[in-house]
């Protein structure tokens, strides 16, 4: 498993979650195009690792999510001032 891991991040350029959602796929279409393999003795034991990968993977992207969240959120307040300060300036003038 570990091997395969480190084939897809060194020859395909995968990152280590990239790796290990690609292997979840492949083995998702495996089962449905009816193709049996052991994935006990093919993983051979290795759940908690992927177990902690994938906890990692989400973490991650909660946290890519709350950033972009934020950077919307600066946005919107710097439009906000902006139109403030224009709707004033308007008043001003008149």
């Amino acid at each position: 498993m570990e091997n395969i891991l480190e084939k897809l991040q060194n020859e395909v350029g995968l990152t280590k979650d990239q790796a290990m959602k690609t292997l979840s796929v492949l083995k998702d279409f495996m089962v449905k195009e009816n193709i049996h393999i052991d994935w006990d003795k093919f993983i051979k034991g290795k759940y908690e690792n992927m177990k902690e990968s994938i906890s990692t993977f989400f973490s991650n992207m909660s946290d890519k999510a709350e950033d972009f969240g934020n950077k919307i959120s600066d946005k919107v307040g710097d439009m906000t001032a902006e139109a403030k300060r224009k709707i004033k300036d308007i008043s001003k003038d008149k």
